[in-house]
């Protein structure tokens, strides 16, 4: 084969790989256009039905590098799949549209990820919305990694940046220190580590059992899916205890 024919092969092959790139890159921004009106419509359909929740500001008070928060991308999917909520006072009139904030990672901050009960089409919408964006790399779907008897459920994950250092659940008695790790990891601030730390201490007494017995168990966003007045009883259990076991360290 002579040079000039080699030469041609490969200009073909470079234009036809330039010509694939240009093809998914139109895709994906056809796809964020479509999402910019999918996530408009479902924060509209969230703030009729909890005119409560604003996700960056949950995210800025735990997050150390507001900025992040501030950069972060609200991503939409259809979620007509409601049996979890049978028992959750806070399910009634849902909209069946999810909307959640993708943080990015950046300085402290080496991972984050969003989870999925059961729903492995969500993760995957999800994902197509990442791919691509930054502060997004190795954008994946993972299965739940346990260490809890929770875990007899399929719960699918979209994360992205570093491999995490954290088991998806675990038990109450988990070491502080491995809870400490995990939010330094997602680049948690050291006052919002030791808030997080405090609530779960309580949790696992029995003062915090008897509390969960009496109004509610809704898993990991416990605290957030109790009415306010319930949330302020327990705010103040939680101080008092903490208050306790600093009393204790001290003596």
């Amino acid at each position: 084969m002579g040079d000039a024919s080699r030469r041609k092969k490969l200009g073909v092959a470079r234009q036809s790989r330039d010509t694939k790139r240009e093809e998914e890159a139109r895709n994906r921004e056809a796809l964020r256009e479509r999402n910019a009106d999918r996530v408009k419509k479902a924060i509209e359909l969230w703030d009729q039905h909890k005119p409560d929740w604003n996700e960056r500001s949950f995210n800025r008070e735990r997050i150390e590098d507001v900025s992040l928060v501030d950069r972060g991308i609200y991503v939409a999917y259809d979620d007509d799949s409601s049996e979890h909520c049978s028992d959750n006072p806070s399910c009634e009139g849902h909209p069946k549209v999810g909307v959640s904030l993708a943080v990015p990672i950046g300085g402290k901050r080496r991972g984050g990820h969003l989870g999925f009960e059961n729903y492995i089409a969500l993760a995957n919408d999800v994902l197509q919305q990442l791919i691509g964006q930054p502060g997004f790399p190795n954008a994946r779907i993972e299965r739940a990694t346990c260490g809890a008897p929770r875990c007899e459920c399929q719960e699918y994950f979209v994360r992205w940046g570093d491999a995490r250092i954290y088991k998806d659940y675990f038990p109450f008695d988990q070491p502080p220190e491995i809870e400490a790790a995990i939010g330094r990891f997602f680049g948690y601030s050291e006052q919002a580590i030791g808030k997080h730390l405090n609530i779960y201490s309580w949790l696992k007494s029995p003062e915090g059992l008897a509390f969960i017995k009496e109004h509610g168990d809704y898993g990991n966003s416990i605290l957030d899916e109790w009415s306010p007045d319930v949330r302020a009883m327990a705010d103040a259990l939680i101080q008092e205890h903490a208050k306790r076991q600093q009393q204790t360290v001290a003596a």
